[in-house]
């Protein structure tokens, strides 16, 4: 039967208090000076699942006073069995499969418990999104209604037979971005539809209504932008979703940089990390403080932000869940601000966001 020897008793208490033991076998001459005592606050320590059996030996020629005072402290650690020794092998090996086989009892509880937690977890998760759905379904119907008549005036402005090349261009690109505006709401809100049909296009097309949009952003915050496009690839997507994504990126590397910073925005022909599908890699950097590690890997998480009652947490999860049904990729890769002084590593943020140039994703 495997066993190991341990060296000291707080050893065997921490291995008690984690649960990271099957049974202990100990003799009772190694509970003196308030080690028993210590035994009992480490049994009440254990995870809630948890009743680590332990075989207790006692000395044959212990004084009855002795034993008596054992017999009356553990009462309060019930999983101890008191065995006098000299004991026969076989009985010790009968004793603690015994003690093992209560024990594995306790971790398929613990397994049931974990299971019964992570399925409570989704639960809660699902009724988060069930609970978000809803209300996206009431905002897009009461945004909806003044969208409609915003557009209608718009449209009865544009009729004016006065109006100067340069008002009714104003007009125009109000116009189109108002139906934009309408479409990435209903996006974002219902990003699991397939709402727009896959069209072909090249990555500079993709960003440019997205710039025009933050220009204003842009010059406001002291970003500059910085554009590089080596190839004209196209990929085949659906344009209102992508462009939600990529709107997503921009905006929050623009709310890295409040005080001024530079904005890189570039792509290349690449193929997929996995699949090694042929595409077109679309790059979003900032130098901005850029993000610990222990938050980048959360960022792709519902619910999770670090922008406080600024922050939904939805805008990265959505993205991501977009790109996938695009049979793409989006990662990141962040450097945090330097904490020790005369450091020489630059902080920032850097985006990769691949798409295929087919579309074969559902």
């Amino acid at each position: 039967m495997p066993a190991v020897v341990i060296s000291s008793l707080p050893v065997a208490l921490d291995a008690i208090r984690t649960g990271d033991i099957g049974a202990l076998v100990v003799a009772a001459e190694t509970l003196g000076g308030g080690a028993l005592a210590q035994l009992q606050q480490a049994m009440d320590a254990q995870p809630h699942w948890s009743d680590v059996p332990i075989l207790l030996l006692m000395p044959a020629y212990a004084q009855a006073s002795a034993s008596a005072r054992l017999e009356a402290l553990l009462q309060y650690v019930p999983s101890a069995t008191l065995v006098e020794r000299p004991i026969r092998p076989a009985t010790l090996l009968s004793l603690a499969r015994a003690a093992l086989k209560s024990r594995s009892r306790q971790y398929e509880v613990r397994s049931v418990i974990e299971q019964r937690d992570q399925t409570a977890a989704k639960l809660v998760e699902s009724e988060k999104l069930a609970a978000v759905g809803r209300l996206a379904a009431s905002i897009s119907h009461e945004i909806n209604n003044p969208l409609e008549s915003i557009t209608n005036l718009l449209y009865l402005a544009q009729q004016d037979p006065d109006l100067s090349p340069e008002t009714r261009d104003y007009l125009e690109t109000a116009s189109s971005e108002l139906i934009r505006a309408a479409h990435i709401t209903q996006q974002s809100l219902r990003f699991h539809r397939q709402s727009t049909r896959p069209q072909r296009i090249g990555a500079a097309d993709l960003l440019a209504p997205v710039l025009a949009i933050y220009a204003g952003r842009l010059a406001n915050n002291h970003v500059q932008l910085h554009t590089t496009f080596r190839d004209n690839t196209e990929v085949v997507c659906r344009e209102g979703e992508i462009r939600q994504v990529l709107s997503n990126l921009v905006s929050n590397a623009i709310d890295a940089m409040r005080l001024g910073g530079l904005l890189r925005i570039g792509s290349h022909r690449a193929v997929h990390p996995i699949t090694g599908a042929k595409g077109v890699a679309i790059l979003v950097s900032d130098t901005g403080h850029g993000m610990p590690p222990h938050v980048s890997q959360r960022i792709f998480e519902a619910f999770y932000s670090t922008k406080g009652n600024n922050g939904t947490g939805l805008g990265l999860w959505i993205s991501a869940d977009l790109v996938r049904k695009h049979g793409g990729s989006l990662q990141v890769r962040s450097r945090h601000t330097p904490t020790a002084p005369g450091t020489l590593t630059t902080p920032g943020t850097l985006f990769r966001l691949f798409l295929p140039c087919n579309l074969t994703a559902s």
